[in-house]
């Protein structure tokens, strides 16, 4: 479920952050954009993780 919710919110994050940068055009204020690019981005990864150890889980490869 975390997963789903990470990537709903990154989705959701990375689309304002792609919407401000061609809002602003080439200009300082497209600097914040990119950040806010950059965190969807690491939602979305941090979604895909947790799904691929949710299929998979690396604990039991480690023994535990």
């Amino acid at each position: 479920m975390s997963a789903l919710i990470s990537l709903v919110l990154g989705g959701i994050i990375l689309a304002l952050g792609i919407w401000l940068v061609a809002g602003v055009g080439a200009s300082v204020m497209a600097i914040i954009g990119a950040l806010i690019i950059a965190v969807g981005g690491a939602l979305i990864g941090t979604a895909m993780a947790l799904a691929f150890d949710k299929i998979n889980p690396t604990s039991r490869k480690l023994g535990r």
